[in-house]
């Protein structure tokens, strides 16, 4: 009888030590919640399946950006910033979905029904896909329809600049759509690779592509790893200026933060509802404070304004103003 336990334990212990990871944390969210990317250079995702080691330690650094989840309206009810593309997203006990996006000053993008992201949990080899017409605003208008599929094609252990991660997921995302705009049909393909674990909501490493093929040809990539480094351009800002110091009246928008002289950036205000309503740039004079004139009336209520370098993208800053 004791030989037949033993044999059962020692059958039972090659089994557990190959189990596949289930994760139920992956982009769960929460409102306040912050965190840091390091952006670095180009890596191939590396392979889909089983037991995987992607080891990208190698990778050389580049700038750190600050991503914060503040509070979305419906049908959204979080929104994050990360690459100057701020993403609005509805999260559930069952999944985390995308209802929209804007890309700058350049467009705003809205979704008839959620896209989801990640599933609520995902374990190896789960899918899920998703169906859209799309309403395009902002500089760009037009419409679009598409498809997305999510698909956890791989579990193992990442490696990063940061550390050694064990029981990993890798969720492949891809989503292509068609938009009709006044450049004509635009045919666009996402593809993003993101790793999680059990531990953080936040995917520890991404790879984001965008192609887009037509009279207005795309090609954005972009490289990044979870990171407990703070960003470089938040040094040149001072720890006053960036809780909360911002004015906004009808008048204009007032920031007070000790941004570098000379340096180029980018100033953008966000409404209650997610949309973009004010953008600029412009070039830091060095003072205490930088004002904003706004051209339209803004009713009161609740804005968040940020600050960001022109040339790299990278958020410096995120507050919150409330117009009276």
């Amino acid at each position: 009888m004791k030989k037949l336990v033993y044999a059962l334990l020692t059958l039972a212990l090659p089994m557990s030590a190959m189990a596949q990871p289930v994760i139920d944390s992956a982009e769960y969210y929460h409102v306040g919640e912050m965190f840091n990317y390091r952006h670095c250079s180009g890596v191939t995702p590396g392979p889909a399946g089983a037991n995987q080691t992607w080891n990208f330690a190698s990778v050389t650094d580049s700038l750190v950006e600050t991503d914060t989840i503040l509070a979305a309206t419906n049908p959204a009810n979080a929104m994050m910033t990360f690459n100057s593309i701020t993403t609005y997203m509805a999260i559930s006990d069952t999944e985390t979905a995308v209802t929209g996006i804007d890309v700058g000053a350049t467009a705003s993008v809205s979704y008839n029904s959620n896209i989801t992201s990640v599933l609520h949990p995902i374990s190896y080899l789960d899918t899920a896909s998703s169906s859209f017409n799309e309403t395009l605003s902002a500089a760009v208008t037009g419409t679009g329809a598409g498809t997305s599929i999510m698909k956890v094609d791989g579990y193992g252990t990442l490696i990063t600049p940061q550390g050694t991660f064990p029981n990993v997921l890798r969720v492949k995302f891809t989503q292509t759509e068609i938009d009709t705009t006044g450049f004509g049909n635009e045919t666009i393909s996402f593809v993003s690779y993101r790793w999680y674990d059990s531990t953080h909501h936040y995917p520890l490493m991404r790879i984001d592509s965008t192609l887009g093929t037509g009279l207005a040809p795309i090609l954005i990539a972009s490289w990044a790893y979870y990171t407990t480094d703070t960003p470089t351009a938040v040094k040149n800002i001072s720890t006053k200026a960036n809780i909360t110091n911002a004015h906004l009246d009808n008048n204009g928008l007032t920031i007070k933060a000790n941004l570098t002289q000379g340096h180029q950036y980018t100033v953008g205000l966000v409404d209650g509802n997610g949309h973009l309503v004010f953008v600029n740039t412009f070039v830091a004079s060095g003072r205490e404070s930088e004002h904003f004139n706004i051209p339209v009336a803004l009713p009161a209520g609740t804005y968040f304004g940020s600050v960001s370098e022109l040339n790299t993208r990278k958020q410096v800053l995120t507050i919150k103003v409330l117009k009276q």
